[in-house]
């Protein structure tokens, strides 16, 4: 042991004369920085002695580190390790370096959920070397694992063994995501990586293929994070921005099972996340989630991507960005679903890869989406919005189940400017929602892509000048004995008139959407509606 630390040292000291060592007490010369070597011969606990960072740093046979959560060590270069080495959940191990080498033994907790029955799956990926990466040293005998083959179309998934036989490999590979489901277990389990820690580039194939659990969805993959730290979102996807759609899918499963439903992802771009504040751009350490690529291609995990925000793993987090955004979610039957809808400098009316997510749950029993032309949108970025412009979205739902559903708004940071309301083009019935909740009524399960427009309404009460009122947002019909009139601005008439082709006036008084006219003969009628702010708007209706 004495010739191993001697040779140690030896090593340690080849080009570098600046280093300091930490006994278990102090350090040294001093707490090291990116050009110091750090050399631990003693016990080091970062809870206890705080966070450092070195040059290269090494562990003597009599060291040991342990990373506490929410705590960093950051080497620029090498990383050597003869001693005791862990890292703790949440804990990060930050590299720079890409010419950096890693060598030794190294344990790196991760938590899961607090699963509350059996039967609940995460997306893990591996920390260290594929080598080291055998799920039986990791996973549970009673734990099982599958991998998304996207190299095969349409795509599906892959047991994974827990036993490797001739041609069947039960390690994960490097920088894949794959789902563990716990058939025993409950409560928060402990998974625990041993192994050499990878460091530096990381090529990973990722395959355009059709879905076989939603046809007609392409290029969706599952990596994961292959480092012992966080990386960002945003500086691995802008490194890979010629393959990634600039949205990425965390996996957050609300129910027991497999089922990919929509409500079981969060989806984050670059205008914000869905659902609110569900999560931030940092992937934690271990964490499998969703990319989509244009082709068949690879993608790189590089140091540069990597952060010390290791705290989220299949939980919430704070996305910064919220600034003219607005979530809208419905709920009813025991589901929900949500989107987001904003607004940014950047955006246009078109697809844009940064700013719009497609909507991936072909399968949820409760879908809500906005559309643009044929894309089906989870998160639909929009021009700024600029009075006094209005701003129409269509929307789509699909229910598994009849009954009563309610859509509302689940925040919104829009200027007060504009109005938020929904129209039921079915019911003729428009809703303010930020003064109340829409509850309604579905009969059938087919998807329903014309039922429902959201409005972003200037308030042109806000105004001193003279406005018209577009006479395409006032609709009149008769309903056997009704007359039905909807009004799609943000002031109602004061008073109504009818009136025949004779110009007699059949009918005057205060506004009503929904008038009884019994006894009224079939023929043209003209309506008068009078605006405070608009003056007169005249429609012609016939009733049959």
């Amino acid at each position: 042991m004495k010739a191993c630390n001697l040779l140690l040292l030896f090593l340690i000291t080849i080009g570098s004369f600046a280093q300091t060592t930490w006994d278990g007490t102090s350090w040294s010369s001093g707490t090291p920085d990116n050009t110091i070597d750090a050399i631990i011969t003693g016990s080091y606990d970062t809870s206890l002695h705080g966070e450092f960072t070195a040059k290269n740093l090494s562990v003597a046979v009599t060291g040991s580190i342990i990373v506490q959560p929410s705590t960093s060590i950051t080497v620029h270069t090498n990383l050597d390790n003869l001693g005791s080495f862990t890292i703790e959940d949440k804990g990060t191990l930050l590299m720079i370096d890409d010419s950096g080498t890693v060598f030794g033994n190294y344990a790196v907790n991760r938590d899961t959920p607090d699963y509350l029955t059996i039967g609940w799956t995460s997306f893990f990926s591996s920390p260290v070397i594929e080598d080291d990466s055998n799920i039986t040293s990791i996973f549970n005998s009673s734990d099982v694992i599958f991998y998304w083959d996207t190299s095969i179309s349409p795509t599906n998934w892959i047991f994974i063994p827990h036993e490797e036989s001739p041609g069947v490999s039960n390690k994960l590979g490097l920088g894949k995501g794959y789902a563990v489901r716990s058939d025993v277990e409950t409560g928060v389990i402990t998974r625990t990586f041993t192994g050499e820690l990878n460091t530096g580039d990381i090529s990973v194939p990722v395959y355009y293929s059709d879905s076989s659990t939603s046809p007609g969805q392409f290029g969706y993959n599952i990596v994961g994070n292959p480092y012992p730290s966080a990386i960002d979102w945003f500086a691995f996807k802008d490194d890979n921005s010629s393959i990634l759609s600039g949205t990425m899918y965390l996996w957050r499963q609300q129910a027991t099972g497999g089922v990919n439903h929509a409500s079981s992802y969060i989806a984050l771009n670059a205008l914000g996340v869905v659902p609110y504040n569900s999560a931030n751009e940092f992937i934690g350490s271990a964490q499998g989630f969703v990319v989509k690529t244009n082709s068949d291609s690879n993608v790189v995990f590089k140091n540069s991507h990597r952060v010390t925000n290791n705290e989220q793993f299949f939980r919430s987090g704070n996305r910064r960005n919220t600034d003219n955004n607005s979530w809208l979610k419905i709920e009813g039957a025991g589901n929900k679903s949500t989107i987001l809808v904003g607004f940014h400098v950047n955006a246009t009316t078109g697809f844009d890869n940064d700013y719009d997510g497609i909507f991936i749950g072909g399968t949820d029993p409760l879908q809500l989406y906005s559309l643009n032309g044929t894309d089906k949108l989870l998160i639909n970025g929009l021009p700024e919005l600029v009075a006094p412009n209005d701003v129409s979205v269509a929307l789509g739902i699909k229910s598994a189940t009849t009954g009563s559903f309610t859509i509302s708004l689940e925040e919104e940071f829009i200027s007060p400017d504009f109005l938020i309301k929904l129209e039921d083009t079915q019911e003729m019935i428009i809703t303010d929602l930020r003064s109340s909740d829409y509850t309604f009524t579905v009969n059938n399960t087919a998807a329903n892509e014309s039922r429902f427009v959201l409005y972003y309404e200037y308030d042109t009460s806000l105004s001193n000048d003279d406005v018209q009122i577009d006479e395409n947002k006032v609709k009149a019909f008769f309903k056997h004995d009704e007359l039905n009139i909807m009004v799609n601005v943000n002031r109602s008439p004061s008073s109504m008139s009818i009136y025949d082709l004779m110009g007699n006036e059949i009918l005057k008084g205060a506004f009503n959407s929904r008038t009884l006219t019994y006894g009224l003969s079939s023929g043209i009628y003209l309506i008068e509606l009078n605006f405070k702010e608009y003056g007169r708007v005249y429609k012609t209706v016939i009733k049959q």
